[in-house]
């Protein structure tokens, strides 16, 4: 480190202020701010008996150092997130399991009946997790938490379906519940995976200009209630509203009614909620046909950039359908757009968005033995 006080005046002139005994210089100089702050000192600091560098700096230069570094720490934070922190987690929960896990091909005679899921943190029976008929992609997808058709791999994986049965200990979250799946997943599988990015156009969700609308999810839900024989409870709702309150477990309910699609959410982050609207943006033309009978449309991606870090019991209602052409796309996006504004006190912001993609690299058809 240069000290500049024992630099002559046409260098110190030259160079940003870095003495060791400048407290701001010396602390800056490490990080590579020297030329970017371009300190200036009042005063001759060459002529003190000590030696000591004592220059005092204006508040605008000490303004643009903060600004400069704060800068800086934005992008190293970006960049932690993005690319290091999810390493960093899969490392730390690799050893989250499930006590006992049953993981089985489903049986062809079941093969082209719905697939279910039930139990599990948050549910009636949080003990236990119970997948049925699952098809091996939309698995992948909930523990690496990705959209299915930005998994890449055999063709198979959208095709095959599996039952898994798993105790889950007490005490597990949700979050816990899937990085248990995901190793669950890697083990019996044997699968070799890696991600990568790419940049599509999306949408960013945002809080309106009013503020948002959303109360927090109840701390005691409303108990399990009874339900004609699709599992739909059958009481009307106190609030009047087309989709009657959620029973213990149920985190989303949907009304069709007059063109109109009526949905309850209990319990649900902006992040869920997110993902969910990114399924209500695919055309019929944009469907797949799969072997299994399934059709699927690609979502549209779109990022939770509201901050809300709660979980949140709401309503939302809009002018659609589950299955429309592609020409009612514009009249559908303006009503889920106008919606959110005056329901929920959020907005869609077309962006272009880095999505993460799973690439598969290894992964065998067969799991090993339970």
């Amino acid at each position: 480190m240069v000290r500049l006080c024992h630099m002559p005046p046409s260098d110190r002139e030259a160079l940003t202020c870095s003495g060791s005994a400048c407290s701001l210089g010396s602390f800056w100089l490490p990080v590579g701010l020297r030329r970017q702050s371009r300190l200036r000192p009042e005063v001759e600091t060459n002529t003190h008996p000590t030696g000591e560098c004592r220059c005092r700096h204006s508040y605008k230069e000490i303004q643009d150092i903060i600004f400069s570094f704060m800068s800086r720490l934005k992008i190293v934070i970006a960049l932690y997130c993005t690319f290091l922190k999810p390493w960093f987690i899969s490392a730390q929960d690799s050893s989250l399991r499930f006590e006992v896990a049953s993981v089985r091909a489903a049986t062809p005679d079941t093969s082209r009946q719905p697939a279910t899921r039930s139990g599990g943190p948050g549910t009636a029976d949080p003990g236990r997790i119970t997948y049925s008929r699952e098809p091996l992609d939309l698995l992948l997808a909930e523990a690496f938490e990705v959209y299915w058709d930005r998994i890449t791999g055999p063709d198979w994986i959208r095709t095959e379906r599996y039952d898994i049965v798993a105790n889950v200990p007490l005490g597990t979250t949700r979050e816990q519940a899937k990085e248990m799946l995901k190793n669950l997943l890697i083990e019996r599988f044997q699968i070799e995976s890696r991600f990568q990015t790419k940049t599509i156009q999306g949408f960013e969700l945002r809080i309106a200009a009013n503020g948002a609308k959303l109360k927090e999810a109840a701390v005691n839900p409303p108990a399990s209630r009874p339900s004609d024989r699709s599992g739909r409870p059958i009481e009307a709702s106190g609030d009047k509203y087309p989709v009657p309150p959620l029973p213990t477990g149920v985190h989303r309910d949907v009304r069709q009614e007059n063109g109109r699609r009526y949905l309850r959410f209990g319990d649900t982050s902006i992040s869920e909620f997110a993902l969910f609207l990114s399924g209500q943006f695919s055309p019929a033309e944009s469907y797949i046909r799969l072997p299994s009978g399934l059709s699927r449309g690609a979502p549209t991606p779109i990022l939770d950039r509201t901050g809300m870090k709660g979980r949140y019991d709401f309503t939302f209602d809009y002018e659609g359908s589950p299955f429309f052409v592609a020409e009612a796309l514009p009249d559908i996006l303006r009503s889920i757009k106008n919606s959110l504004e005056k329901q929920l006190g959020l907005k869609l912001v077309d962006a272009k968005v880095l999505v993460p993609v799973l690439l598969i690299d290894h992964i065998e058809k067969t799991p090993t033995e339970n």
